[in-house]
């Protein structure tokens, strides 16, 4: 059981790539190491070291972006890492039944690594459905905040996901490092300094 549940996980996080889709956002990912992010009025691009963040838009299009270096905050939340962090999550997992063709699973994690801000532990249970051979769906409820936390994670497109590509170079600015790490800074010609919790040293 343990065995078949941790090769499901590793055999979708082998595919070349997928689409992720949480609260309303998706989030695409592409071997090895590119990712682009689209939720509300947030757009973001990964591909490799580098990120690219929408500055600003009309309707569909990006007019602007930012280029800066891939900072962990940037990572953590719309590169690679981000798009397979939840099945990562599993591959260790030990305590799963299989009941009508869905794996449960039961975890007990830190709080911080849901709620940086918060201290003691989580009681995880996860609902786990496949589909040919991959994860389809991650159903999670955690317990030890209140109210409880749930939340649905969907996979789609696997191995066929859109390619991932730098935005135009004439619509793209540099971005530096902003004296104060704690915001974002604009002048006259636009944004001059990089993303919020960014620095200069």
């Amino acid at each position: 059981m343990v065995s078949a549940f941790r090769g499901l996980v590793r055999h979708t996080l082998e595919q070349r790539s997928f689409t992720v889709h949480q609260n309303g956002a998706t989030l695409v990912y592409q071997a090895p190491n590119r990712s682009e992010y689209v939720g509300g009025l947030s757009s973001t691009i990964v591909i490799g070291g580098t990120s690219y963040v929408a500055l600003s838009s009309t309707k569909s299009r990006v007019d602007q972006w930012g280029e800066y270096h891939l900072t962990r905050n940037v990572e953590q939340s719309a590169g690679p890492r981000a798009a397979k962090s939840a099945l990562v999550d599993f591959v260790t997992a030990s305590s799963i039944v299989l009941r009508s063709g869905s794996y449960e699973v039961k975890e007990v994690v830190p709080i911080g690594e849901i709620e940086p801000d918060h201290a003691g532990q989580l009681l995880i249970e996860a609902t786990v459905r496949p589909l040919d051979g991959r994860v389809a769906t991650i159903s999670v409820v955690a317990f030890g905040l209140e109210p409880k936390l749930t939340w649905t994670i969907r996979y789609s497109a696997y191995g066929s996901s859109p390619s991932i590509i730098a935005p135009p170079r004439n619509r793209t600015v540099r971005l530096i490092p902003c004296r104060d790490g704690a915001t974002e800074e604009s002048g006259p010609a636009g944004y001059e300094c990089g993303l919020l919790g960014e620095g200069s040293s």
